[in-house]
């Protein structure tokens, strides 16, 4: 399971990048899970280079730590401005995290920047 190179977006395509998963990934996801979705994401979309030989499927696109931890902090980012919260449903606490309903009207709107 090799995790894809890192990605060499500036931190506000990052964002957006987060948000086109957010909006494909439904209304809760785990943190693992999404950063998993946004690797999957960024070799679908030749962002980064698929690190799979030819020919194989692969559906797990661990990101670099670097990634991972910049998509956090473009979570909280996103939670801070009420478009995510911590939690859904059936799981109370990070790392589950879910859409507000101020969140809902976000992404249905044009995916303009948030900053």
């Amino acid at each position: 399971m090799n995790q894809i190179p890192s990605l060499s977006l500036s931190y506000n395509e990052i964002t957006e990048l987060v948000i086109n998963c957010i909006k494909q990934h439904g209304q809760s996801f785990e943190f693992k899970n999404f950063c998993n979705n946004v690797g999957a994401t960024a070799v679908r979309d030749g962002l980064v280079e698929n690190p799979n030989p030819i020919g194989h499927q692969a559906i797990y696109f661990p990101l670099q730590r670097k990634d991972e931890c910049i998509v956090r902090q473009v979570l909280w980012d996103l939670i801070v401005k009420r478009i995510l919260t911590i939690g859904d449903f059936y799981n109370d606490t990070w790392p589950w995290v879910s859409v507000t309903e101020p969140g809902k009207a976000f992404l249905m709107s044009k995916s303009e920047n948030i900053k």
